[in-house]
């Protein structure tokens, strides 16, 4: 199926990676591999499908979840990072800037949308909140971006943790892809947070 797609290449019992994907399939964060790596790695979720519904519920290891698995966690991060790249880009065109100075990017993972912002709007200073976890891989790209005076992370469950710290004030705050797993109460109670927190 991979061959038929045009992915691999297929030559006297040999399969190789097609020359135009060669160059795209590295190391780099950002890689369509990453996101190849995470799709891999949610497989077993998938393959246990018809066990988990006619046993009626799900008996998932706990440590192999993506936000506390540590290979799971930087696949999947990075691979947001390579999803979100078009999108976030768009976002820095359309979305109205209206004098802001400091922008909030709430579980902003790898922190793609806040990157495109501070590319269109070079005196912007950003924050990213996230998991400990998850920050890994912001702060290897913040380093390589050399954004470290512009891009600041904070470490923090803020769903979990109501004590946790958001920082601020902030001028423009995003919450994207954080609250469609969430249940209404705790929604409102971030959203309650976050008003206290914006100019």
């Amino acid at each position: 199926a991979i061959t038929a797609v045009g992915i691999l290449q297929h030559a006297g019992g040999t399969y190789s990676l097609a020359p135009e994907l060669a160059g795209e399939l590295t190391t780099a964060i950002g890689s369509p591999l990453d996101g190849l790596m995470h799709s891999a790695e949610g497989m077993d979720k998938w393959i246990e499908l018809e066990t988990v519904l006619r046993r009626g519920f799900a008996d998932y290891a706990y440590d192999r979840d993506v936000t506390r698995d540590p290979q799971r966690n930087e696949h999947f991060i990075r691979a947001m990072h390579a999803y979100a790249g078009p999108m976030a880009r768009r976002f820095a065109e359309l979305v109205p800037r209206g004098g802001a100075m400091t922008f909030l990017d709430l579980g902003g993972g790898p922190g793609t949308f806040s990157h495109a912002l501070l590319d269109a709007w070079p005196d912007l200073e950003a924050t990213i909140i996230d998991l400990p976890l998850s920050l890994r891989v912001t702060r290897k790209l913040i380093a390589e971006k050399g954004l470290e005076d512009r891009l600041a992370v904070i470490e923090a469950d803020f769903f979990l943790d109501r004590s946790s710290k958001l920082g601020g004030p902030y001028d423009l705050v995003l919450v994207s892809a954080v609250i469609h797993a969430e249940a209404e109460a705790p929604c409102r109670d971030l959203f309650e947070r976050l008003h206290a927190v914006t100019t």
